[in-house]
């Protein structure tokens, strides 16, 4: 049998070292290979990193095993000694060949492998036991003895990697692994991590951060949304105890992801913290992490996950916009910012929507509803939520009362019947942002009363023409303005597409003069 190469150090089993183990079995012919085998598997399990308890303690096992053969061998009451022999080689080379593997095992292999190491080891203990059975021998381990033992040694094991997995130093470690392991055992390993963060959520706070500032790093380097979207597990916790702002739909909190990131708590006052809802914000973040698999966030503000741990309404997480949403960010920066372009990054984000397969509709486009980003960019900021909102309540999302403040972008057809979301729904309500953020007031803005907006709306009446030289100085010329009307089309198939709105833009940004 290959013995692997290991550390130079003392090696004991049952109070006895490599050398008296070997002295001790010398006097007994047929048993030299027997002895080679169980030295080399003493010494491998020293190089097992996870599940070294549960290891250590087949190992022991396998070298009373043998023990247990010899006397028996010595007081005569074996019918077969050179068979028994030969069946005990069998069972230590089937042992040792898992050793190795598991002693060859990286880091990240051997946090993700525990369980089916375990499973493996229990494994091997039942083949020694069917052995020790079928040979008749008598050993200090019993059935039940190394049974309980070895669920304790699990248990040490399991609490050494969340320790590990904790640890700060492990952050490094967790940084180098990602360049040469592949992307789906990462992925498991955030998963196990998440795990960990539920199962150690009211002990040690030093165990939470640890796990918490960990899986943010592996986060980061991995690119990717954690794996689970639901964020019960002490992911994400509220700073502060009342909203730093709201609307009719949401009140919004600052807190804190993973240790480490300020994020945005949309609480949302139309749903309940029930099956129901989580069941529908699970299948929605299959969604969210496909958007941002094709954007990583240049033109959408990415959903974290969502959680209800901090109330009775249900959160959705997004990474903090300090610089607000689009509305106050032009009033308080208009002589710098370059309209014409940054109304296209938003279409640019209504078109990576619309081109998915099935589309995905936004539902809800409005200023309020588009986020600043570090660098100025604007971004699209709760997508599909108005459907969310409908599936759940079981009222039209348009014919909520919560949603009264959204009345004036919605496209008549919305507002009437079963109230179906669209591209074209989003296109009108596009026509009426850009309107927006170009006069730096609503839609319809002489007509107080949301409603009254829906009826003009419905009767074919559009806002009227702003004609301010600070809005055509922003960008608003003649074609932009037929392009807005056709937005605005009672009938939808009228109205343009996505592309034929960005290749307007395009040429509106080429006949605007640099501010």
């Amino acid at each position: 049998m290959a013995t692997p190469k290991v550390q130079p150090h003392f090696i004991v089993s049952l109070g006895k070292s490599l050398a008296q183990i070997t002295s001790e079995f010398s006097p007994f012919p047929g048993y030299g290979l027997l002895v080679e085998g169980l030295c080399s598997i003493l010494e491998c399990v020293e190089n097992v990193s996870q599940n070294r308890f549960a290891a250590r303690q087949l190992a022991a096992r396998a070298h009373c095993f043998l023990v247990a053969l010899r006397d028996s061998e010595k007081d005569g009451a074996l019918r077969n000694p050179r068979l028994a022999r030969e069946t005990a080689q069998i069972e230590l080379s089937v042992i040792l060949e898992k050793m190795i593997r598991w002693a060859a095992m990286g880091k990240v292999k051997s946090f993700l492998n525990q369980d089916e190491v375990s499973k493996e080891i229990v494994d091997c203990h039942q083949k020694l036991s069917d052995c020790i059975t079928k040979l008749q021998l008598t050993t200090q381990f019993d059935i039940l003895d190394w049974q309980k033992e070895h669920t304790e040694k699990a248990k040490q094991d399991h609490q050494e990697l969340v320790e590990h997995l904790s640890a700060m130093e492990t952050k490094q470690d967790l940084a180098n692994v990602t360049l040469r392991d592949n992307n789906d055992m990462l992925r498991n390993l955030m998963t196990m991590m998440q795990t960990m963060m539920g199962e150690n959520k009211q002990v040690a706070e030093r165990i939470q951060h640890g796990l918490s500032v960990n899986l943010y790093a592996l986060q980061q380097k991995t690119g990717g949304l954690l794996p689970n979207c639901n964020l019960d597990s002490g992911e994400v916790k509220r700073t502060g105890q009342f909203p730093v702002r709201g609307n009719s739909t949401m009140d919004i909190y600052e807190g804190i992801y993973l240790g480490k990131e300020r994020v945005s708590m949309k609480a949302i006052r139309a749903m309940k913290g029930d099956e129901r809802t989580i069941h529908r914000f699970k299948r929605e973040g299959e969604i969210w992490a496909k958007v941002w698999e094709r954007d990583h966030g240049r033109h959408i503000v990415p959903f974290y996950g969502f959680c209800q741990s901090e109330g009775p309404f249900p959160y959705m997480i997004s990474p903090w916009q300090e610089n607000g949403d689009a509305l106050t960010y032009v009033k308080r920066n208009d002589h710098r910012i370059d309209y014409p372009k940054f109304l296209k990054q938003i279409a640019l984000g209504v078109q990576l929507l619309h081109t998915f397969s099935p589309p995905i509709v936004h539902g809800d486009i409005k200023s309020a509803n588009i986020m600043i980003n570090d660098e100025g960019i604007p971004r699209l900021s709760d997508f599909g939520l108005s459907q969310i909102i409908n599936d759940v309540a079981g009222t039209p999302f348009t014919q909520s009362s919560i949603v009264a403040d959204s009345f004036r972008y919605f496209a008549p057809e919305v507002c009437t019947g079963s109230g179906v979301m669209s591209t074209m729904a989003d296109i009108y309500a596009l026509g009426m942002t850009v309107l927006e953020i170009l006069t730096h007031q609503q839609p319809y803005s002489k007509i107080r009363m949301h409603t009254q907006a829906v009826v003009r709306a419905a009767n074919g009446q559009r806002p009227d023409r702003p004609l301010e030289d600070s809005v055509v100085k922003r960008g608003m010329n003649e074609e932009l303005w037929n392009c807005l009307v056709q937005c605005w089309s009672l009938e939808p198939e009228k109205r343009p597409t996505i592309e034929d709105f960005i290749l307007v833009l395009d040429r509106v940004i080429d006949a605007t003069p640099r501010r």
